[in-house]
C-alpha cells in the first residue's frame, strides 16, 4: 500500500528525530531502556521495531506518535 505523497512513515519520522537529537545511541537507551544496538540497528535500516520500543523511543525524544488501527473486513 502506497503512503500519501509529502507524509513520512513512523520509522521515518523516528529515525529523523534520533539522528536529529544529537543523542548517541547508548544514550538514547540509557533514557529509553532500549539497548543500543537495537537503535543503531534501526537507523541503519537493518531491522524493524516493536510497536512498545518505538513507544519507548518517542517519549525519550518527547514525540508524541497518533496511535491508528486498522480493522480487516470480511468479504
Amino acid at each position: 500500500m502506497a503512503r500519501s505523497q509529502g507524509k513520512m512513515t513512523v520509522s521515518e519520522t523516528l529515525k529523523q528525530a534520533i539522528v536529529a537529537s544529537g543523542l548517541t545511541a547508548r544514550e538514547l537507551g540509557r533514557r529509553s531502556g532500549v539497548t543500543h544496538s537495537s537503535i543503531t540497528r534501526f537507523v541503519n535500516g537493518e531491522r524493524g521495531l516493536r510497536h512498545s520500543v518505538v513507544d519507548a523511543l518517542a517519549e525519550a525524544l518527547g514525540l508524541q506518535l497518533e496511535k491508528r488501527t486498522r480493522r480487516c473486513r470480511r468479504a
